[in-house]
């Protein structure tokens, strides 16, 4: 398999350890990088490895889309919002997301679309860079950093093959967040 294209990521709010308030796009995507973390453990006996174990930990999440809407800012980092006004206070508490998104995959020529889906995702407010204008034009897109933990039920990663991207969108959106089609 190849990664040949990533769109539309979505987020929404969790409300407990399944259930997740009406999910919002969150801008266009630019790229997403999940990194597992795992706990590992070796025995040895008799001078010589004799168990190895591997489980998994956390994984490491960064989204990098074209904007971070302002419903984002409620949704993910318990901020207080305006029509078009964001307001940040010392008190504001980041809350767990699900986060989806649509991965298009090429496997033995054909296209697939997967929708790929984290369940418990708590992200870090991103770096605000700006910069002058210059000779070039430059653009700046914010990244958001998080840590995906495995809910109640064990699951981290959820991800499922389609053969049209509405197919993965319908299994984010009925599936994944459980919202009525």
């Amino acid at each position: 398999m190849a990664f040949v294209g990533l769109r539309k990521p979505i987020v929404g709010k969790m409300t407990n350890e399944t259930t997740y308030e009406k999910p919002e796009a969150c801008g266009k995507a630019i790229g997403i990088t999940v990194t597992p973390s795992y706990a590992e453990g070796s025995l040895y006996g008799d001078d010589a490895q004799v168990e190895y174990d591997k489980e998994f930990r956390y994984a490491d999440v960064s989204l990098n889309t074209t904007e971070l809407p302002i419903a984002m800012h409620k949704a993910m980092f318990g901020r207080t919002e305006a029509t078009e006004e964001v307001v940040y206070d010392v008190n504001d508490e980041a809350g767990y997301v699900g986060l989806a998104w649509i991965s298009v995959e090429k496997v033995n020529g054909a296209r697939k679309f997967v929708a790929n889906f984290l369940p418990k995702v708590k992200f870090s407010e991103p770096a605000g860079e700006y910069a002058t204008k210059g000779e070039n034009i430059e653009y700046k897109t914010p990244t958001l950093t998080g840590r995906a933990i495995a809910n109640a039920e064990g699951v981290w990663k959820k991800t499922k093959s389609h053969a049209t991207e509405e197919e993965a969108l319908t299994t984010i959106n009925t599936t994944y967040f459980g919202q009525e089609s």
